[in-house]
Protein backbone atom coordinates (compact mmCIF):
# COMPACT_ATOMS: atom_id res chain seq x y z
CA UNK A 1 0.00 0.00 0.00
CA UNK A 2 1.63 3.56 -1.35
CA UNK A 3 1.70 6.07 2.00
CA UNK A 4 2.60 10.11 2.38
CA UNK A 5 5.01 10.98 5.03
CA UNK A 6 3.78 14.44 6.47
CA UNK A 7 4.70 16.51 9.53
CA UNK A 8 1.83 18.46 11.93
CA UNK A 9 3.30 22.45 12.75
CA UNK A 10 4.59 20.72 15.85
CA UNK A 11 7.15 18.69 14.61
CA UNK A 12 4.86 15.24 14.88
CA UNK A 13 5.51 12.77 11.66
CA UNK A 14 2.70 11.05 10.28
CA UNK A 15 2.03 8.00 7.46
CA UNK A 16 -0.85 8.77 5.59
CA UNK A 17 -1.88 5.25 3.58
CA UNK A 18 -4.18 5.75 0.39
CA UNK A 19 -6.79 4.26 1.74
CA UNK A 20 -7.35 7.29 4.01
CA UNK A 21 -6.10 5.87 7.35
CA UNK A 22 -3.15 7.32 8.72
CA UNK A 23 -0.78 6.53 11.93
CA UNK A 24 1.46 8.50 14.51
CA UNK A 25 5.20 7.28 14.27
CA UNK A 26 6.34 7.20 17.36
CA UNK A 27 10.20 7.13 16.06
CA UNK A 28 11.83 11.15 16.97
CA UNK A 29 12.28 12.65 13.87
CA UNK A 30 14.74 14.84 14.92
CA UNK A 31 17.81 12.22 15.43
CA UNK A 32 21.00 13.86 13.39
CA UNK A 33 22.48 17.14 14.34
CA UNK A 34 20.50 19.71 12.60
CA UNK A 35 22.30 22.84 13.84
CA UNK A 36 25.86 22.41 15.46
CA UNK A 37 26.15 20.04 18.18
CA UNK A 38 21.97 19.99 18.18
CA UNK A 39 18.41 18.41 16.57
CA UNK A 40 15.57 20.44 15.69
CA UNK A 41 13.14 20.48 18.27
CA UNK A 42 16.11 20.19 21.23
CA UNK A 43 15.01 22.24 24.43
CA UNK A 44 16.86 25.73 25.78
CA UNK A 45 17.80 23.98 28.88
CA UNK A 46 19.24 20.51 26.57
CA UNK A 47 21.63 23.98 24.69
CA UNK A 48 22.34 25.40 27.57
CA UNK A 49 23.15 22.00 28.99
CA UNK A 50 25.67 21.56 26.55
CA UNK A 51 26.66 24.58 24.23
CA UNK A 52 30.65 24.99 25.14
CA UNK A 53 30.86 28.51 24.17
CA UNK A 54 30.56 31.87 26.20
CA UNK A 55 27.02 33.07 25.88
CA UNK A 56 26.27 36.76 25.83
CA UNK A 57 22.65 37.15 26.04
CA UNK A 58 19.59 34.76 26.90
CA UNK A 59 16.10 35.50 26.49
CA UNK A 60 12.53 33.44 26.59
CA UNK A 61 13.37 32.04 22.93
CA UNK A 62 16.77 32.90 22.24
CA UNK A 63 20.15 32.18 22.73
CA UNK A 64 23.17 34.20 21.60
CA UNK A 65 26.68 32.52 21.49
CA UNK A 66 30.25 34.34 20.64
CA UNK A 67 31.89 31.31 18.48
CA UNK A 68 34.19 30.96 15.81
CA UNK A 69 33.18 29.03 12.48
CA UNK A 70 35.39 28.37 9.86
CA UNK A 71 37.80 30.66 11.31
CA UNK A 72 35.57 33.50 11.03
CA UNK A 73 34.40 35.38 14.66
CA UNK A 74 30.41 35.13 14.83
CA UNK A 75 27.42 34.69 16.94
CA UNK A 76 25.56 31.83 17.06
CA UNK A 77 22.17 32.65 17.63
CA UNK A 78 19.44 29.59 18.70
CA UNK A 79 15.99 30.23 18.11
CA UNK A 80 13.23 28.58 19.45
CA UNK A 81 9.74 28.22 19.67
CA UNK A 82 6.92 26.70 22.53
CA UNK A 83 10.60 25.25 23.56
CA UNK A 84 11.54 23.81 20.57
CA UNK A 85 14.94 24.32 18.54
CA UNK A 86 13.63 25.84 15.17
CA UNK A 87 16.12 27.69 13.83
CA UNK A 88 20.21 28.77 14.17
CA UNK A 89 21.94 31.20 12.57
CA UNK A 90 25.56 32.54 12.32
CA UNK A 91 26.22 36.24 12.34
CA UNK A 92 29.32 36.32 11.28
CA UNK A 93 31.50 39.76 12.84
CA UNK A 94 33.82 40.00 10.63
CA UNK A 95 35.01 43.83 9.88
CA UNK A 96 36.94 44.93 6.82
CA UNK A 97 38.17 48.45 5.33
CA UNK A 98 37.52 46.89 2.15
CA UNK A 99 34.01 45.82 0.75
CA UNK A 100 35.07 43.49 -1.52
CA UNK A 101 36.49 41.45 1.14
CA UNK A 102 32.88 40.56 2.18
CA UNK A 103 31.94 39.22 -0.74
CA UNK A 104 35.42 37.35 -0.83
CA UNK A 105 33.93 36.04 2.86
CA UNK A 106 30.85 34.96 1.25
CA UNK A 107 32.29 32.86 -1.87
CA UNK A 108 34.71 30.91 1.08
CA UNK A 109 31.70 29.89 3.24
CA UNK A 110 29.88 29.18 0.03
CA UNK A 111 32.57 26.81 -0.95
CA UNK A 112 32.76 24.75 2.12
CA UNK A 113 29.01 24.71 2.13
CA UNK A 114 29.15 22.76 -1.41
CA UNK A 115 32.04 20.44 0.07
CA UNK A 116 29.43 19.51 2.55
CA UNK A 117 26.26 19.71 0.93
CA UNK A 118 27.04 19.57 -2.29
CA UNK A 119 25.76 22.18 -5.02
CA UNK A 120 23.20 24.52 -4.12
CA UNK A 121 19.31 24.39 -4.58
CA UNK A 122 19.51 27.90 -5.87
CA UNK A 123 21.79 30.58 -6.20
CA UNK A 124 20.51 34.13 -6.36
CA UNK A 125 21.22 37.38 -6.76
CA UNK A 126 19.21 40.43 -6.78
CA UNK A 127 20.20 43.86 -7.99
CA UNK A 128 17.99 46.90 -7.35
CA UNK A 129 20.82 49.19 -8.70
CA UNK A 130 23.11 48.58 -11.30
CA UNK A 131 25.32 51.20 -11.30
CA UNK A 132 28.18 48.27 -10.40
CA UNK A 133 26.64 45.18 -12.05
CA UNK A 134 29.29 45.30 -14.73
CA UNK A 135 32.28 45.82 -12.55
CA UNK A 136 32.96 42.69 -10.74
CA UNK A 137 35.40 44.50 -8.89
CA UNK A 138 32.96 46.87 -7.47
CA UNK A 139 30.12 44.26 -6.26
CA UNK A 140 31.44 45.10 -2.47
CA UNK A 141 30.53 47.82 -2.88
CA UNK A 142 27.53 47.16 -4.50
CA UNK A 143 26.98 45.21 -1.25
CA UNK A 144 27.70 47.85 1.41
CA UNK A 145 25.22 50.04 -0.55
CA UNK A 146 22.17 47.90 -0.88
CA UNK A 147 22.78 47.64 -4.44
CA UNK A 148 22.43 43.81 -4.62
CA UNK A 149 21.45 40.77 -2.30
CA UNK A 150 23.54 37.27 -2.36
CA UNK A 151 21.69 34.19 -1.61
CA UNK A 152 22.96 30.43 -1.84
CA UNK A 153 20.13 27.79 -0.73
CA UNK A 154 20.65 24.14 -0.02
CA UNK A 155 17.26 21.45 1.44
CA UNK A 156 19.22 18.62 3.23
CA UNK A 157 17.29 16.54 5.11
CA UNK A 158 15.21 18.08 7.32
CA UNK A 159 16.91 21.28 7.08
CA UNK A 160 16.86 24.39 4.43
CA UNK A 161 20.17 26.54 4.56
CA UNK A 162 20.64 30.01 3.57
CA UNK A 163 23.76 31.74 3.08
CA UNK A 164 23.06 35.64 2.80
CA UNK A 165 25.14 38.63 2.11
CA UNK A 166 23.42 42.18 2.08
CA UNK A 167 24.12 45.79 2.99
CA UNK A 168 22.50 49.24 3.75
CA UNK A 169 24.92 52.54 4.23
CA UNK A 170 27.98 51.17 3.45
CA UNK A 171 27.47 47.92 5.76
CA UNK A 172 27.47 44.25 4.52
CA UNK A 173 26.30 41.65 6.65
CA UNK A 174 26.64 38.16 5.95
CA UNK A 175 24.89 35.59 7.85
CA UNK A 176 24.28 31.60 7.33
CA UNK A 177 20.66 30.31 8.58
CA UNK A 178 19.22 26.93 9.53
CA UNK A 179 15.89 26.23 9.88
CA UNK A 180 14.17 23.18 10.42
CA UNK A 181 11.60 22.09 8.09
CA UNK A 182 9.28 19.89 9.77
CA UNK A 183 9.03 22.68 12.19
CA UNK A 184 8.58 25.54 10.35
CA UNK A 185 4.51 25.39 11.41
CA UNK A 186 5.91 26.85 14.51
CA UNK A 187 7.73 29.97 12.65
CA UNK A 188 5.27 30.35 10.24
CA UNK A 189 2.73 30.62 13.38
CA UNK A 190 5.19 33.34 15.13
CA UNK A 191 5.45 35.28 11.96
CA UNK A 192 1.60 35.92 11.27
CA UNK A 193 1.31 36.30 15.25
CA UNK A 194 4.11 39.35 14.99
CA UNK A 195 2.33 40.94 11.62
CA UNK A 196 -0.96 41.12 13.23
CA UNK A 197 0.33 42.10 16.28
CA UNK A 198 -0.39 45.96 16.61
CA UNK A 199 -3.34 45.74 13.64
Amino acid sequence: MKSIQAFSSEGQHFTLFENGTWKINNTLQHQKESFRAFSWGDSIDKVKASEAEELIHESDDTLIYKTIVANFDCFAIYTFIKNKLVMGRYSFQESHTNAQSYLHDYWTIKNLLIEKYGDPKETLEFWNNNLYKEDLDEWGMAVSCGHVVFFEIWDVSDTHIELHLHGDNYESKLSLMYQSLSLKGLLEQRQKQNAMAGL
